[in-house]
């Protein structure tokens, strides 16, 4: 017999007959659903605390975790912050190392420039020491053939020598053979006076008179001839000495030129290349040694024209880079000395106008 449970939710209070065994089924239904629930009790109980465990667990790694993450954020804004430094460092540098970047090019680039320059300065000392060099070989060969020249005509100047020196003693043998002559005619003379003595004493005297006036007049006269010819042959010779220092006039340096010992230099132009003078005078373009301060200074005077300046002031630019140096050779003074223009240098007016003459 089952239960009908909807009539009992009816009537509730209402009472039900029930079987024993019913019941005792309820009951054993019920103990077992109650063990059941005590288990399920003591499962929850043991879970509960499991939970409460876990939750204590939970919390505890919470706090730990808040702790790590709190830490963990202070070490990340602690880096964020050395970051942030080295970030500003790095722009410092960046830009530090940009400054001396752009420094360094332009020190670079000046010294390129400097380099280039320096290269360019000594192609041109280079070029003209090549031209200086080419110019003292070619002033040397010309000392040589002068010198042997010179050489050559010493040896004439000897051989003339030589040959005054013959007609000199020929001279002196014509003398000893005049004075023998005359000696003899004084013997002649002594005899033909010998041979008057016998004769008076007037026309003794007279003769005497007479023979010693000829003996006088013809040793004048052997005397001039002797003479005259004597000054023909020394005029001659020095004639001869005077045309061959002419000739060869400053053809061998003096010893204080060959030493480099020469305590002024005057030069003058003259329309080709600078000479030397003694002293600065009259009208000209001038060019004078300053040896104390190392320069040449060149200067001019009011008559000279533009062009012959222009052409002088290149000349006198050659001879302050590499040296002034005489038509007798020798030693080079003022090599490399600066050159200083005492005169003002300005275009003249008619020179720039059309159809200007230049040396008016």
């Amino acid at each position: 017999m089952s239960i009908d449970f909807e009539k009992i939710k009816e009537k509730p209070d209402k009472q039900v007959k029930v079987e024993g065994t019913i019941l005792l089924n309820y009951k054993e239904t019920l103990e077992a659903q109650k063990n059941e629930i005590e288990k399920h009790k003591k499962k929850i109980e043991e879970q509960n605390e499991q939970i409460e465990n876990l939750n204590n667990e939970l919390n505890r790694l919470k706090k730990n975790l808040k702790d790590e993450i709190t830490k963990f954020n202070d070490e990340i804004s602690n880096k964020i912050s050395q970051i942030e430094s080295t970030q500003k460092e790095l722009a410092q540098y960046k830009s530090k190392l940009d400054e001396k970047e752009k420094s360094y090019k332009e020190m670079v680039n000046s010294l390129n420039i400097e380099v280039k320059n320096k290269t360019e300065e000594n192609q041109a000392l280079i070029l003209d020491l090549e031209q200086t060099k080419s110019a003292f070989d070619k002033l040397e060969q010309d000392l040589k053939e002068k010198e042997a020249k010179f050489d050559n005509e010493i040896a004439i100047l000897s051989e003339k020598n030589f040959a005054l020196m013959n007609d000199i003693k020929n001279l002196e043998n014509l003398k000893q053979e005049l004075e023998n002559s005359l000696n003899q005619q004084v013997e002649s003379l002594q005899n033909s006076l010998n041979e008057l003595e016998k004769s008076s004493k007037s026309q003794k005297e007279l003769l005497i008179a007479e023979k010693n006036k000829e003996l006088d007049d013809l040793k004048a006269q052997m005397q001039n001839e002797l003479n005259t010819k004597i000054q023909e042959l020394e005029s001659k010779h020095a004639r001869e000495i005077e045309e061959l220092k002419i000739k060869y006039e400053g053809l061998r340096p003096s010893d204080d030129l060959l030493k480099g010992k020469m305590e002024k230099i005057n030069l003058k132009y003259n329309g080709k290349e600078f000479i030397n003078i003694p002293e600065i005078s009259g009208s000209g373009i001038f060019l004078s040694l300053d040896m104390v301060n190392e320069k040449w200074m060149m200067s001019w005077t009011d008559d000279t024209s533009f062009v012959e300046r222009r052409s002088a002031e290149r000349v006198a630019r050659s001879i302050s880079k590499s040296g002034w140096q005489s038509v007798a050779g020798g030693a080079r003074y003022g090599f490399g000395f600066e050159l200083i223009i005492q005169a003002e240098n300005v275009v003249p007016d008619d020179l720039l106008k059309d159809q200007h003459k230049y040396n008016e």
